[in-house]
Formats: structure tokens, C-alpha cells, sequence
């Protein structure tokens, strides 16, 4: 899995158009070949109904009744509406089929023409009558064409012409209806297919930031393991160690002690004294490791937050007031109760405060409040020291990891997995300069619950 999977998120996303952009050149494609072919068939139909007249108006003398003849029959067509001939001037000649909404000819046409209309398709197209002979005769005219009609008659309009030779121009409307629901169901089916697309790229994004998540999730549940296991085996380490030290440490202590109290050269108890500080200072660096190392589970009993907090505060106060630090209880005076074993919270809260008061100098403040409901109890301890780097602030609750010359490392790790064995959260915010906040929030389950 890619380390970047926007990489593969952006590889999705060009493939996903491209097959849509493929998907529009289809349809178009289609659109326009389903136009095509229907302008073809009505340029066809067009030259068939020209070719006819010119047929019917080649024979000798005859009446306008064979070609009405004519062009009713090809206005019979399903997808035929009307069929009409104009004259050069724009004239109306003949009609067959339905009424024209408009006249489609207002003067001399030469080329072939296509209007669409949407629902119909208009095709106006030019040819010339070299010689019609045909009678003037109308409507009622008829019948003659099947040979009813007597001498007289025929002698007297034949040589009067009613369509005479000339240039006309022939209108077919024709039915789109068809063409247009083809197009409408290709247009349909292009947006299903677009959405399907769409749909399917959504999926195969899901899944991927599913897949990338889990594999992220894998990765910190085997670093989580893997710092546990460390931690374990230092907790080990720790306590063999500090075990198998601190006894001789106490011999040597009290080696010292006697040679102080033995001493009468102001430079050799000088020594002594020193030689005690610092075997008192690795003994208690010791205990350190000791009370990291020891992992007891924590004796819930019900606590007052507000009333420890002030407690600890009135502890330090005398350490802070010598440092230069101003150190304020802001803590409610209601009774906020809490599921905690009094000891561990105790020393958690000696741990942050301890903190903020070494990052502290001198006319800095750090300020303690608690705050909440029954159900939803949080304590802030906000200080304005040298605060904390951002590269460091992913490490700070890391055991041994210490920002702080000659600092064990182990305060904020202690106080990380307190806070984690009662259920609350232990967060750290800090900007270099400004200060450091750090929020204790235990969740919302009310002690007599936690006490079951």
C-alpha cells in the first residue's frame, strides 16, 4: 500500500473520466448516426415522391387526379405526415396527407433543405417539370381518371395543363417521433451507464480508503503491541535493576553517614554531605523507577476531585512560592465526585504539577482548575513556561523521554497510564513560548457505577 493514497485516489479519478469522456464521444457518435440515417431516408423519400411526379407528368395528357394519386400513396407511410408541391413562386400546388402548419416555401428553392422541428423532420427539395399536360380540372374531377369520362370532356382539356412545365418544389413532413425517442433512450442510457461509472468509482474509492485505514490501524495495533512488549520488559529491567542496587546503595549510605558523624575536617563532612545528597538523589531516582515498574491495578473508591486538587496545590505552593511561580486553585467548590483511587490520583496530579512548575521561570504562573457535571469531570493544569517543541510533543508520555536536563523521563509516562487504568484521558497541548495545557477528562460514568 502506497504511502500516499491520493496517488491511487487521483489514478481513480482520471480513469473514471476518461471512461465517462469515452461514454459522451459514444453517445454523440450515436446521436448524430441515428440524425443521419433519418435525414437519409427522408432525402430518399424526398427524390422517390420527385422522380414519381416527374414520371406521372412525362405521360401525355392526363388530370391533376394521378398525381394526388400518387402522393396519397406515399403519405400512407407510417412516418409520412405531408406531402406538398410548390410552384416558383412559393405558391401551393398540391397537398396530400395532414394540413401544413405553415407554409415551408416562400420563394425559389435550389438545393434540397432540411428543417427539423423536433417531433417532425421538414425535407423542401427543387426539381423541374419538362412537360406536364395535364388537366386543370379539381376535386371533383375525379373520377375520370379511370377512363368514366366521355369524348366531350377529354377533348376539352386536353392541352391545358394544370401542373404546365416550369420549376416546383416538393415539402415531405415527415414523423420524428421515432428518431426522437431513439435518442431519448440513448441519452438515458448514457447517464444510467455514466452513473453506474460514478457509483463504481465511489465503491472502489471506499473501499481503497477502507483497506488504507485498516492498514494504518494494523500498523499502530502492532506498534501499540510492540511498546507494550518494550515497556514490559523495561519494567522488568527496571525493577531487577533498581532491586539489586538500592540494597547496596543503603550500605554506602550508611558508610557515609558514619564518616560524617566521624569527621572533624570541614572539608572531608563537606564531601560526606555531598556523597549523601547524591546517593539520597540516585535512591529516589531509583524509587522512580521502582513505582514505574510496579504495575497495580488502582483501589476505586469515591473521590473528590475538586478537594484533591486543592490539596496538591497547597502542598507545592511553598516550592513555588520560593521558585517565583504563582500557583492558583481555581477548583469548583462543588462536590465533584469521581471513581479513582485516591493514592495513584494523588500522585499523578504531583507529577503534572511538578512538570509545569519546572518548565516554569520565575514570574510565571500555573494555574489548576476543575471543572464539570457529576457525570463529566475535567481538571486543566495551564502553565506560561518555556513550553514544549512540536517534534517533542509526540514523545512526551513516551517512558525516559525527557525535554528537561537531568529529568528521568518517567513523570508524564506514570501519569499517562494512571490516567489510562481509571478510564480518562490524559491530553497535552503546548506551543513553544507560551505555555503548556494539560487536560485530564474522565468519562461520564458515575462512581457508584465504576464502584459495581
Amino acid at each position: 500500500m502506497p504511502r500516499r493514497p491520493f496517488v491511487l485516489y487521483g489514478g481513480i479519478a482520471l480513469l473514471t473520466i476518461g471512461l465517462v469522456s469515452v461514454l459522451v464521444i459514444r453517445t454523440r457518435s450515436a446521436l448524430v448516426q441515428v440524425r443521419d440515417n433519418q435525414r437519409e431516408k427522408s432525402r430518399m423519400l424526398t427524390r422517390a415522391v420527385t422522380n414519381a411526379v416527374r414520371g406521372v407528368l412525362r405521360h401525355g395528357p392526363d388530370r391533376e387526379e394521378r398525381v394526388r394519386a400518387v402522393l396519397d400513396e406515399m403519405t400512407r407511410e407510417a412516418h409520412v405526415v405531408t406531402i406538398a408541391l410548390y410552384d416558383d413562386r412559393g405558391a401551393s400546388v398540391l397537398v396530400s396527407g395532414k394540413p401544413l402548419t405553415r407554409p415551408w416555401i416562400a420563394g425559389p428553392i435550389r438545393a434540397v433543405t432540411i428543417f427539423d422541428e423536433g417531433q417532425q423532420l421538414v425535407v423542401v427539395a427543387p426539381f423541374k417539370v419538362v412537360r406536364g399536360r395535364i388537366g386543370r380540372g379539381g376535386r371533383g374531377h375525379g373520377r375520370g381518371i379511370h377512363g368514366r369520362r366521355d369524348g366531350r370532356r377529354r377533348r376539352q382539356t386536353e392541352g391545358r395543363d394544370a401542373i404546365p412545365a416550369g420549376r416546383y418544389s416538393v415539402a415531405v413532413v415527415l414523423d420524428a417521433t421515432s428518431a426522437a425517442e431513439i435518442r431519448g433512450h440513448i441519452i438515458v442510457e448514457a447517464i444510467v451507464m455514466g452513473t453506474i461509472l460514478a457509483l463504481l468509482a465511489c465503491v472502489v474509492v471506499l473501499l481503497l480508503r477502507s483497506s488504507v485505514r485498516r492498514v494504518g490501524l494494523e500498523r499502530r495495533v502492532a506498534t501499540e503491541r510492540q511498546k507494550r512488549e518494550t515497556l514490559e520488559s523495561l519494567r522488568l529491567l527496571s525493577a531487577g535493576l533498581a532491586h539489586e542496587i538500592k540494597n547496596p546503595l543503603g550500605a554506602i549510605r550508611g558508610f557515609a553517614q558514619l564518616h560524617l558523624e566521624r569527621a572533624s575536617d570541614p572539608d572531608t563532612r563537606d564531601q560526606a554531605t555531598l556523597m549523601i545528597d547524591e546517593l539520597d538523589r540516585v535512591v529516589e531516582r531509583l524509587e522512580e523507577f521502582l513505582g514505574f515498574a510496579r504495575k497495580t491495578d488502582p483501589q476505586l473508591q469515591p473521590v473528590d476531585l475538586g478537594a484533591l486538587a486543592r490539596d496538591v496545590v497547597m502542598l507545592l505552593e511553598p516550592d513555588a512560592r520560593v521558585a517565583g511561580i504563582d500557583l492558583r486553585s481555581t477548583a469548583s467548590d462543588d462536590e465533584l465526585t469521581i471513581a479513582a483511587d485516591p493514592s495513584q490520583l494523588k500522585e499523578l496530579l504531583l507529577n503534572l504539577l511538578l512538570n509545569a512548575i519546572q518548565a516554569c521561570d520565575q514570574n510565571s504562573s500555573v494555574d489548576v482548575a476543575v471543572s464539570g457535571t457529576r457525570s463529566d469531570v475535567t481538571l486543566t493544569i495551564q502553565d506560561t513556561g518555556c513550553g514544549i517543541a512540536a517534534e517533542d510533543r509526540a514523545r512526551v508520555f513516551e517512558p525516559y523521554f525527557s525535554t528537561r536536563e537531568g529529568g528521568s523521563g518517567l513523570g508524564l509516562a506514570l501519569s499517562k497510564r494512571i490516567a489510562d487504568s481509571h478510564g480518562a484521558s490524559l491530553q497535552l497541548q503546548s506551543e513553544p513560548g507560551r505555555g503548556t495545557q494539560v487536560t485530564l477528562k474522565f468519562d461520564s460514568k458515575e462512581p457508584d457505577q465504576a464502584l459495581q
